[in-house]
């Protein structure tokens, strides 16, 4: 039998707890690649031990499969319950929803004493939903998934009682659970012209199709693959079929050997890809949404973001798939031709998953600016994407002189100006000297590092002030690093000078 990791231990201790407490919808979080599977073997064992029956409901054939298998490595005997596959009855089933839904009645669904429902996010169309209420009146429900929200980013508090969180992302990568990402941004889509849908808060597919799925864009991508990644094993995500099919192409025309795969291909050749993927014999595979949760090849170096979204639930799927370890693997590279990173940042920041409604999206942003997180940085250099520093950590260009602050998000550096550095317009009255003569030495030293005389500094401080630095302390007033604070005032002085002139 495999042994657990310790945080798959404490999952099974956590959901177990939860169950004894009274909660019968609990839903179980740990990241991709943490083996929310193997946590599942271990929970279904019990269960098998106390006399429980146990159905495991998956979304797609090839997470049903895996899912037998895993069992069966696990030493627990189950069958399948899937369209083509003959079905012999045992206390522990692996099913496909899909199957269940077209063949079974909602009031005639097997009985059992615990449902697992893996990829639980993807479980909440009306369909899915009502059979999972109408078995929960009687078992016992655990949804397994990486990202505990629905793809607008609203939380599964619908259905579930509990949530039980499992180690982050970061956590996992300082273990060694997950090798760690390096980003790189090398374009990014001018998405002008794309709608985003008020229900749905995602890109338009067929105008997003219409903007990505250009011969220059293409082209892009597989150049800057050569630059960044070349022979690694790779999977792209592309926003439709053609799309995918033209960055396929465009691989194989540049002699790497490539495959695409969507819903439409038929299941042994989509056995058959992967198989080659995983060999190593193709080395990219393009798709369109059907790598974004369920696949499991650890081999997988790099993924290539070609398709923006709106959605962090999206993303880091997406990024998940590529986290795994193997052997000779050290991190993972993220080429983004989307705008994501941007978007959604670094997806080992991302924590504050909930059972709540609101957007994850937002709580992370909010997270973000009340924690003054530096923002992203793309090198101009090799493209890379890192934060909190000012060298490059791949190729050590200077990307911020040591007079300027690292930038950080902010939410509103208006309003942040006033609560932290300036109370009214008369700030000359209410300011400390300290900080009166700590914001004229970061003035001096702003204006040294751009080559400008220091009577540009006393200009900026009578501006903030209303008065000239004529008082002794302020002459004497040692250079100092530009703060997050000044830096955001002169940005904040400059657009309202272009707005005045507008």
């Amino acid at each position: 039998m495999i042994e657990l990791r310790p945080y798959q231990k404490d999952s099974v201790e956590k959901s177990r707890k939860s169950l004894t407490q009274g909660n019968r919808r609990v839903l179980i979080q740990a990241a991709t690649g943490a083996g929310k599977t193997i946590t599942a073997c271990e929970i279904i064992r019990l269960a098998k031990e106390k006399g429980s029956r146990v159905w495991f409901l998956a979304p797609r054939r090839e997470l049903v499969t895996q899912a037998h298998q895993e069992l069966a490595d696990y030493g627990v005997e189950s069958s399948i319950y899937m369209a083509g596959i003959n079905f012999s009855y045992s206390r522990v089933v692996v099913a496909s929803i899909d199957t269940i839904a077209s063949r079974y009645d909602i009031n005639e669904l097997p009985e059992t004493d615990l449902v697992i429902v893996d990829e639980a996010h993807l479980f909440l169309s009306p369909k899915r939903l009502e059979l999972l209420n109408k078995w929960s009146e009687k078992a016992i429900v655990l949804g397994l998934t990486a990202t505990p929200a629905r793809p607008n980013g609203q939380g599964l508090g619908v259905f579930y009682d509990d949530l039980q969180l499992s180690w982050t992302i970061e956590q996992l990568i300082r273990s060694g659970y997950l090798v760690s990402p390096r980003y790189f941004a090398p374009s990014k889509p001018d998405l002008t012209s794309v709608k985003v849908g008020r229900q749905t808060r995602e890109y338009n597919e067929k105008q997003l199709n219409t903007v990505m799925n250009q011969p220059e864009l293409i082209g892009d991508i597989v150049d800057n693959w050569f630059k960044l990644a070349a022979w690694k094993s790779t999977v792209v995500f592309c926003c439709s079929k053609a799309h995918s099919r033209a960055v396929c192409q465009e691989f194989l025309d540049k002699g790497v050997s490539a495959e695409h795969v969507d819903a439409d291909t038929p299941q042994d050749e989509r056995t058959e890809i992967f198989a080659r993927v995983k060999s190593g014999e193709t080395k990219v595979l393009c798709n369109v949404f059907i790598a974004s949760y369920g696949l499991n090849i650890p081999t997988l170096e790099v993924a290539v973001i070609a398709r923006p979204t709106k959605s962090l639930i999206l993303y880091m799927q997406i990024i998940g798939r590529v986290l795994r370890p193997a052997e000779g693997k050290t991190e993972a590279l993220i080429i983004d031709h989307s705008g994501c990173i941007e978007e959604h940042g670094f997806v080992e920041d991302v924590t504050g998953w909930s059972l709540e409604g609101d957007d994850i999206s937002e709580r992370v942003a909010k997270a973000k600016e009340e924690a003054g997180t530096p923002k992203e940085i793309t090198c101009f250099e090799c493209l890379t994407v890192f934060s909190g520093q000012r060298e490059c950590p791949s190729c050590g260009h200077q990307m911020i002189p040591l007079a300027e602050a690292i930038p950080c998000h902010q939410a509103d550096l208006e309003e942040k100006l006033q609560s932290e550095l300036v109370l009214t317009k008369r700030w000359n009255k209410v300011t400390d000297w300290e900080t009166k003569v700590k914001f004229f030495g970061e003035l001096k030293q702003y204006a040294r590092s751009k080559g400008w005389k220091e009577g540009w500094a006393a200009h900026q401080y009578r501006e903030r002030s209303g008065v000239y630095p004529n008082d002794k302390r302020l002459k004497e007033a040692k250079p100092l690093p530009a703060s997050v604070l000044l830096t955001g005032w002169l940005r904040h002085n400059q657009i309202r000078k272009a707005r005045s002139k507008k």
